[in-house]
């Protein structure tokens, strides 16, 4: 991919020039302090990080390259990672190259197919996804380049390990649901882009209507800076030279956890709950009552918050319009609407939060639930598809500006409280 590379060759050198004269010059300005509490509460809101793919601000929500995720909502994923490696949408010419270049990326090894059959019956499928993602790690250009290119240029071993991910991963996704729910194999078509690989294998069938939605669902968890678990913890990962595959495998461990990105499923369980006790159909009342008992009770109502954001997620708002438009009447969407606006009511009335709304994890799993893909266990697997395509073109640009290994340090308590004076 010649075009990507020259571009991305000179992007890189001006950034490297820019940062180490930002680093002479300011180097020992001081951004921001650090509280006790955010040393024990996860370093939430410590400002320790660089990324320049995006950004989440607490009104307008995730900023990708400067453009709101609404104004990038029809976009198709290939040209959000341009976007997201280059800083600017791809022309018509470079699309169609860049989509032929991944046409011929895109292929799975002939044992894959072995190796998932060989993995214990009932397997999670992130488990699967995961060692999946780790046995194709034998044939990293950036592991086999490594000692033989300068740190300058290890961006472009890189570029070559993401490449191949990002063409890879829809295909290597259905084959995983596809096998693992026993489901016959489908071929898809030769030449089909991104998405269409992706809806193809997973509902069996070409879908213009599911592609669209499937299409708003990638795009919008493409990207959310690297300050949350799954993207920090491949960028660390990264930062110590591993390679993209070693780098992905770690950020799915952390996405793979009940408080990140098994939220969606959890939130769909909690309507099939209210469903279970208050019938299919349950009256605006008695959902009121029920999500009631729940907080009295000190339960947390899954699907409403965020660690950054204090408006509505404008990613739950894209994905909600489409369902509203496409699944509107469903029993299961009108449940799950409700829900919404009675949680932010009683939220609000708690008083003790500081984003009420639900976030986009209250919708992912309802928008797959409607349109056909109901195993829950596997949401996860296809978050881990969408949020990948920042995490490679992260990798990439971390590699190219010279990003160090992430080194912070450690306190103990007893030090803490001796400078807390106590």
């Amino acid at each position: 991919m010649d075009i990507l590379r020259s571009r991305l060759a000179s992007q890189f050198s001006d950034s490297r020039e820019s940062i180490g004269e930002l680093l002479r010059v300011n180097g020992e300005f001081v951004i921001d302090s650090v509280r006790i509490a955010q040393v024990f509460g996860g370093m939430r809101g410590i400002h320790g990080l660089v990324c320049d793919t995006s950004s989440v601000d607490p009104t307008d929500g995730l900023i990708i390259r400067g453009r709101g995720i609404h104004a990038l909502k029809s976009c198709s994923p290939e040209e959000v990672f341009w976007l997201l490696l280059t800083g600017e949408l791809p022309e018509y010419d470079e699309l169609l190259a860049f989509r032929q270049d991944l046409l011929l990326r895109r292929r799975l090894p002939d044992w894959m197919d072995g190796f998932l059959a060989a993995m214990p019956a009932g397997s999670h499928p992130m488990s699967m996804f995961n060692a999946a993602v780790l046995a194709m790690q034998g044939q990293s250009h950036f592991a086999g380049a490594y000692h033989s290119t300068p740190k300058s240029e290890l961006w472009q071993p890189a570029l070559e390990d993401a490449l191949d991910l990002f063409a890879t991963m829809p295909l290597l996704a259905t084959r995983i649901y596809r096998q693992r729910y026993g489901l016959a194999d489908t071929a898809g078509s030769a030449d089909a882009d991104y998405i269409s690989q992706l809806a193809s294998g997973l509902l069996g069938r070409q879908d213009g209507d599911f592609e669209s939605l499937l299409r708003r669902y990638v795009v919008v968890q493409s990207d959310h800076e690297n300050g949350n678990v799954c993207a920090l913890s491949a960028h660390v990962t990264g930062s110590t030279h591993a390679d993209l595959y070693f780098a992905v495998s770690a950020g799915l461990n952390g996405l793979a956890g009940h408080i990140h990105g098994l939220a969606a499923q959890d939130f769909i369980r909690f309507l099939h709950s209210l469903q279970d006790e208050l019938g299919s159909e349950p009256a605006e009342e008695s959902i009121r009552q029920a999500m009631q008992q729940r907080l009295d009770s000190g339960r947390v109502l899954p699907g409403f918050g965020h660690a950054v954001l204090r408006q509505a997620d404008p990613r739950f708002e894209i994905l909600y319009a489409i369902a509203a438009e496409r699944y509107g009447d469903h029993p299961l969407f009108t449940l799950a609407s409700r829900v919404y606006s009675i949680g932010t009511e009683l939220l609000k009335a708690h008083g003790r939060v500081k984003n009420p709304y639900p976030n986009v994890d209250a919708v992912t799993g309802v928008v797959l639930q409607l349109a056909g893909v109901e195993q829950l266990e596997f949401y996860t697997v296809l978050f881990g598809v969408s949020l990948s395509i920042g995490i490679l073109a992260q990798n990439v640009v971390s590699r190219g500006i010279g990003s160090p290994i992430v080194r912070p340090r450690s306190v103990a308590t007893a030090e803490l409280r001796g400078l807390a004076g106590g």
